[in-house]
């Protein structure tokens, strides 16, 4: 009998720490996306790219992404209205349900990447939970504890990689090609210099960077880098 009672207070002190950390959850979570936290909502105007098009939101960019014969309408529209009008009538690109996670994923780290200042504020957001609270947006979002939250799940996993400094590298990986074979990647040198103490360069070598794979992250327009 002393034995499981012990079990049972046990277990009782087990639920109580479960309902106490979800409570603790609910109060500091943040579930709307406007405000402090406008950064994070989907229609938050910011350049983001998909498929070598910078859109002018992130939603723009997905809507490119679920409707690319009209990616070009939706580059053009000046607001997340128009650029949901672009798609009406529109066919979405087969498989989107299987795409869609991947899609948004490039997205928001592209997102996220160009600005300094969007990974600072998601990264002061800790530990707290992030649940986009929408009626309408049941994959993506939830509503009084019903829906699936993707955004939110994507927002804290890019928020995780953010404070264990992996973010840049797991960029690279998910939205850069990787040039593998050495005759397609372009040829870098590092220049050393040696300086006298009036600045006349005493020494100069040159090192090839060779013998590693090269991400693609695009083309400057001025030069051939």
């Amino acid at each position: 009998d002393g034995k499981a009672m012990s079990a049972a207070q046990a277990a009782k002190a087990a639920q109580a720490k479960v309902s106490a950390e979800e409570a603790r959850r609910k109060f500091t979570r943040i579930d709307a996306f406007e405000g402090l936290f406008d950064f994070l909502a989907l229609d938050f105007a910011c350049d983001v790219a998909w498929d070598g098009t910078v859109f002018k939101s992130a939603r723009h960019a997905v809507l490119a992404a679920q409707f690319p014969t009209v990616a070009g309408d939706v580059a053009k529209a000046t607001s997340v209205k128009e650029a949901e009008k672009a798609t009406k009538g529109e066919h979405q690109v087969d498989d989107w349900d299987m795409l869609r996670l991947k899609a948004m994923e490039q997205i928001l780290r592209d997102k996220f990447r160009r600005s300094d200042d969007f990974r600072k504020r998601l990264k002061e957001t800790g530990e707290r939970d992030l649940v986009w609270e929408s009626e309408d947006e049941a994959f993506w979002g939830a509503f009084k504890g019903r829906g699936q939250n993707h955004l939110g799940r994507q927002l804290k996993e890019l928020r995780g990689n953010i404070l264990d400094d992996t973010e840049l590298q797991t960029y690279l990986f998910l939205n850069c090609e990787l040039e593998s074979e050495e005759i397609r990647r372009p040829p870098v040198e590092l220049e050393e210099q040696k300086l006298d103490a009036e600045g006349r360069i005493e020494q100069r070598k040159v090192h090839r960077l060779i013998g590693s794979g090269t991400f693609k992250l695009g083309k400057l327009p001025k030069c051939a880098v």
